[in-house]
């Protein structure tokens, strides 16, 4: 293939795995871009989806312009190259003297990796109960409150996690403590394809496994905003109303079209043009629920992620 046919190939942060690629597609072409393919990626080992993207577009002299796009479907993403090049980072000690390939981290906020945070008193309506609790790790720096609801209690969490020191014990140590309802958000300094990082590291390695260990849900922000609405009672989505679904026969909906479709309409008037346009329509709609099994009603599929109310 010569260069110049080659797919100009971006990768797109922000999504959840489960998003449609053809609306993508749709409104990347709005946007000036001719999509080629979009593939979903997923994790080296487990084979799971993960929040990322390949987009293939063809190559025009507009390419570059995708990276301005900063909100598809109503959700902010980002789009990025495919691979970034290693800055070599450094250190500087006495006397100015440059050290490369050593990373310096400044925690001025902590005195040693073994310190936590203090518990601060936080109390929300007055409706609802909030109290402060105990720190149940060493190495893991948190504060905890308990919010009251009117049938189960939820504890709300903010983390940090030193760069220095391997967590596995402690992660699992940490999440047993917590009871059966909470939400945790801080930063973790742990990397992994997982939740959409670009490497993995031997701490999102651990935390990788505790989640998998422990069932638990996990939403990357990739460092934006997120407003999380919790309820106190289940709300059920009703599923929306849809003409075909996996058990649909494509062979009987093609039949019938074949058979039933009027090819000698008079099509002199704008009258008959639109009759005949919601002749096709019914038609088709007729087709489809002859042609699918009509079963139990079943409930919207929901993202693995909770409800966003927005991103800022």
């Amino acid at each position: 293939m010569l260069k110049s046919e080659r797919p100009y190939r971006v990768v797109l942060r922000g999504l959840h795995s489960s998003e449609d690629t053809t609306e993508i597609k749709e409104i990347l072409k709005e946007n000036g871009h001719e999509v080629r393919q979009i593939v979903n990626v997923r994790h080296r080992t487990s084979k799971e989806p993960l929040p990322l993207f390949y987009v293939d577009l063809e190559p025009k002299s507009n390419n570059r312009d995708i990276f301005n796009l900063k909100y598809l479907n109503h959700m902010k993403v980002t789009f990025e190259p495919p691979y970034k090049k290693k800055k070599s980072s450094s250190a500087k000690g006495a006397k100015g003297l440059v050290i490369p390939k050593i990373s310096v981290t400044d925690h001025s906020d902590a005195s040693s990796a073994e310190k936590t945070t203090q518990p601060a008193p936080v109390k929300t309506k007055d409706s609802v109960a909030a109290n402060c609790q105990k720190h149940p790790a060493n190495k893991i720096q948190a504060t905890l409150i308990k919010v009251s609801g009117k049938t189960s209690d939820i504890t709300i969490a903010a983390v940090y996690c030193p760069p220095k020191h391997q967590y596995l014990e402690d992660y699992r140590h940490f999440f047993s403590q917590l009871g059966h309802r909470y939400i945790i958000g801080g930063d973790w300094n742990a990397k992994h394809l997982f939740w959409g990082s670009r490497l993995v590291t031997t701490r999102g390695r651990q935390l990788y496994q505790a989640v998998k260990e422990l069932n638990l849900e996990c939403l990357s922000t990739d460092h934006s905003a997120v407003i999380l609405n919790v309820n106190d009672k289940i709300i059920l989505n009703e599923a929306p109303p849809r003409l075909y679904n996996k058990k649909t026969n494509w062979e009987e909906y093609r039949d019938i079209i074949t058979e039933e479709t009027q090819l000698t309409v008079s099509l002199k008037t704008v009258e008959e043009v639109e009759q005949a346009i919601e002749g096709i329509n019914k038609l088709i709609h007729s087709a489809a629920n002859r042609s699918t099994p009509q079963g139990k009603a079943g409930r919207a599929k929901e993202h693995v992620y909770p409800t966003f109310l927005g991103t800022v």
